[in-house]
């Protein structure tokens, strides 16, 4: 993966353990593995991409899912129990007493 050091003193300062620096312009070439992660953690280091994603941050190719519509609770389809009406106690559960 491509990554790209935040700053001067962090390209100058780390390099990966399999002996990977970073080039003049900032970024690298490393492996996929916990030291990378940990430096993208850390903010050492960001994944570089060098083609962007187009407007919409869609990838080409890639389809868009809709986003779920969130319904108030009160407009959910009915679970098929008898719900209580408003100002109605439930019924109790087998064995429980009704207060």
């Amino acid at each position: 993966m491509k990554v790209q050091a935040k700053d001067a003193t962090i390209q100058q300062l780390i390099k990966h353990p399999n002996g990977k620096a970073f080039r003049d312009d900032g970024t690298a070439e490393w492996p996929d593995d916990q030291f990378t992660k940990r430096r993208i953690r850390d903010g050492d280091v960001t994944v570089f991409e060098e083609d962007p994603p187009p407007e919409g941050g869609a990838r080409e190719g890639a389809q868009q899912q809709p986003a779920a519509q969130q319904q108030p609770a009160s407009q959910h389809e009915p679970s098929g129990e008898p719900q209580p009406q408003p100002g109605q106690q439930p019924e109790p559960f087998p064995g429980q007493q009704p207060e």
